[in-house]
């Protein structure tokens, strides 16, 4: 048994305080509050030496929905111009909170956090980390299938609903054979496991997540108030 302590924030904290912010972003109409949460966590991500790449990837995957929200409201909508920039924004505020969790997280950590720390069923975190783990593996199976259907001179795009439906079956064939071996390797949900690694939570763990989540809450009336 060995301990792991990440260097900020403990994994499930981080989960929930960037749900929170997600949540709440949802339910504001401020492009000031949505610039803000941006930055901070463009600025939490440089800490942890974001690629140059990385960050244009964070820019251009969300465009097009950006763009699209912001034509719709502004253009084909009664909502001004402020409603439909706050929208598009908002995406990107999504990104960039989803990307301080899956881009400085461990996985692995994250899955152990939500059974130890939020005492989530077993059978949640071992399904959280088989399907993570089963992705590399997905990938390549939709390849096998495009190249099997050149083969049979019947070409499968990415928009070929066809293509999905037999990877849809190869998943379940996947999660079958995940679920048997776990049994077989004796694992049983009713019963009480042994801990490899420990992910502890400390006490600053408390003041990080209290201290952000006050700041947050402070910014949301002084957008209300001032903007």
């Amino acid at each position: 048994m060995f301990k792991t302590e990440e260097k900020i924030l403990n994994p499930s904290f981080k989960f929930l305080l960037l749900l929170i912010i997600a949540l709440v972003i949802s339910a504001t109409n401020s492009v000031e509050l949505n610039l803000i949460v941006i930055f901070a966590c463009f600025i939490y991500l440089i800490k942890y030496h974001l690629k140059l790449t990385q960050f244009f990837k964070l820019l251009l995957y969300p465009a097009l929905a950006a763009i699209c929200a912001f034509v719709t409201i502004a253009y084909f909508s009664k909502n001004s111009v402020y409603d439909a920039t706050s929208l598009a924004s908002r995406i990107y505020v999504y990104v960039f909170t989803g990307a301080c969790l899956t881009l400085t997280t461990d996985m692995t950590t994250l899955a152990r956090s939500f059974e130890q720390n939020l005492h989530l069923p077993a059978k949640f975190a071992y399904g959280f980390l088989a399907a993570i783990n089963i992705l590399p593996k997905m990938k390549r199976q939709i390849k096998q299938i495009r190249y099997a259907g050149l083969m049979r001179q019947t070409p499968l795009s990415l928009f070929s609903p066809r293509l999905y439906f037999k990877a849809l079956l190869a998943a379940l064939a996947n999660s079958e054979m995940l679920a048997q071996a776990m049994m077989s390797h004796g694992f049983n949900e009713d019963k009480k496991r042994s801990v490899l690694q420990v992910v502890q939570v400390r006490f600053s763990d408390y003041l990080w997540f209290g201290g952000i989540l006050v700041i947050f809450i402070v910014l949301v009336i002084f957008s209300y108030v001032l903007f």
